[in-house]
C-alpha cells in the first residue's frame, strides 16, 4: 500500500515505483486531487483507495480547505477506465453523519456499482467525538440502499498482508 502524506504529490517517482514493482499487488490510498487521466492511464493494473471527505461542496471546502470537483471527477474517471478501486468517508458526528453518507452513496450509484468504505472517526484534539457502533452500522446500512458493496473499518478493519515496507524519502 502506498500511503501516508500524499503519494501522487510525487508524480514520477510514483510511476518509477509501481513501475518497479510490476507484478506485485499495490495499493495507492489517494485523497484524488492530483489523479488525472494521463497518470491514470500510466497505473494501470493497481487499485486504488480515494478517499471522499464530503460530498456537499461547502462542507468539502470547510474540512479541507479545498473543492471537491477534482476528487468527484476523479471517482468518475476511475471507473471510466475501469480501474480496481474503493471510495472511503469517514464518519464524523455533528459533520458527516448518516445524511451526508447517504449523499455519497447516491452520488457513488449514479457513477456505478462502486465498493464504498465507511470509516470510523478516531478522535484528535477534541475536534468531535468516536461514533458508536450503532451510528456507523446505521451509515452502511443507508448508504446499502444505493449501492451493493459497501462495508466499515467495524466490519472490515484489515489491510492486506504486508510483505515489505519501503520508506521511500
Amino acid at each position: 500500500m502506498l500511503a501516508g502524506g500524499e503519494p501522487t504529490l510525487y508524480r514520477q517517482e510514483l510511476l518509477s515505483l509501481i513501475h518497479e514493482l510490476d507484478q506485485q499487488k499495490v495499493i495507492l490510498s489517494t485523497n484524488g486531487y492530483l489523479l488525472d487521466r494521463p497518470l491514470l492511464e500510466n497505473l494501470g493494473g493497481i487499485t486504488v483507495h480515494i478517499d471522499l471527505k464530503a460530498l456537499d461542496p461547502k462542507l468539502h471546502r470547510w474540512y479541507t480547505g479545498k473543492d471537491n470537483a477534482t476528487v468527484l471527477e476523479a471517482i468518475r474517471m476511475l471507473h471510466d477506465l475501469d480501474f480496481d478501486f474503493e471510495v472511503s468517508t469517514v464518519y464524523i458526528p455533528g459533520i458527516v453523519e448518516t445524511v451526508e453518507i447517504e449523499n455519497i452513496a447516491r452520488f457513488l450509484s449514479g457513477v456505478g456499482d462502486i465498493r464504498y468504505k465507511i470509516i470510523r472517526y478516531v478522535p484528535a484534539n477534541n475536534f468531535s467525538s468516536r461514533p458508536g457502533v450503532n451510528e456507523i452500522q446505521d451509515a452502511v446500512n443507508t448508504a446499502r440502499e444505493y449501492l451493493g458493496n459497501v462495508s466499515s473499518s467495524i466490519e472490515n478493519r484489515s489491510h492486506p498482508v504486508v510483505r515489505k515496507i519501503v520508506n521511500i524519502f
